[in-house]
C-alpha cells in the first residue's frame, strides 16, 4: 500500500529520444551548481518560512545505505537476544531550489534504543567525517537519519520524539 499512497514518478516508456531526454532531466540532480549553491546559503531563504522545503529528492545509493544501516541495528540486536538497536547516521546533499537532494549516508557509531543511545566519541568521529568530506566532495552535509525498529507494526505509530524535533531544528 505505501506504493499506493507515495506514487513514485518513473521513466516513461516512450520512443528513444524523450527516454535519453528524461534521463538527462533524472540525472540533473548530479550536477552541482555552485553559483546556486552559493546564492541559497547566502539567501537563507529556510530561515524565513521553516517550510521553504517542499520536495526531498533520495538518490538510490543514499536509500540502499539507509536501508542496510538499518537492517545491521536489527541483526546486531536479535543476534544478542535483545530488541533491534536504533542506528544514526548523516545524510549528504545539496539544497536544489525547494528541494533537498540527498546523494550518500553516512553511518555513524550510534546505537540506541526506545529509552537510550550511545554516542562515544560521535563528535569526534563526525568532524574528521566533515573533513573528509570537504577534501573529497563539493556537496556538504545536509540532514540526518535514523531508524525507529521498534514500531514494526501493520500500522505503524513511528513519530519523532521531541529529542528528535529539537535535533531537527537544530539543521
Amino acid at each position: 500500500t505505501w506504493g499506493l499512497n507515495n506514487p513514485i514518478d518513473t521513466m516513461s516508456t516512450a520512443n528513444s529520444k524523450e527516454k535519453l531526454q528524461e534521463a538527462k532531466s533524472v540525472d540533473s540532480i548530479y550536477e552541482y551548481d555552485e553559483a546556486h549553491i552559493q546564492q541559497l546559503r547566502k539567501q537563507r531563504p529556510w530561515e524565513n518560512d521553516m517550510k521553504f522545503f517542499k520536495n526531498c529528492r533520495i538518490s538510490a545509493l543514499a536509500a540502499m545505505k539507509m536501508l542496510k544501516h538499518s537492517l545491521s541495528g536489527v541483526e546486531k540486536g536479535r543476534k544478542a537476544g535483545t530488541n533491534p538497536i536504533e542506528v544514526l547516521g548523516l545524510l549528504v546533499g545539496k539544497p536544489e531550489g525547494d528541494t533537498i537532494v540527498v546523494l550518500d549516508a553516512v553511518p555513524l557509531p550510534v546505537e540506541g534504543s526506545e529509552t537510550r543511545v550511545v554516542a562515544d566519541d560521535c563528535q569526534t568521529h563526525m568532524v574528521s567525517l566533515m573533513e573528509s568530506l570537504e577534501e573529497k566532495r563539493k556537496e556538504g552535509f545536509i540532514g540526518w537519519y535514523h531508524s525507529h525498529p521498534f514500531d514494526v507494526e501493520t500500522h505503524s505509530h513511528c513519530h519523532l520524539s521531541a529529542v528528535d524535533v529539537q535535533t531537527q531544528w537544530s539543521w
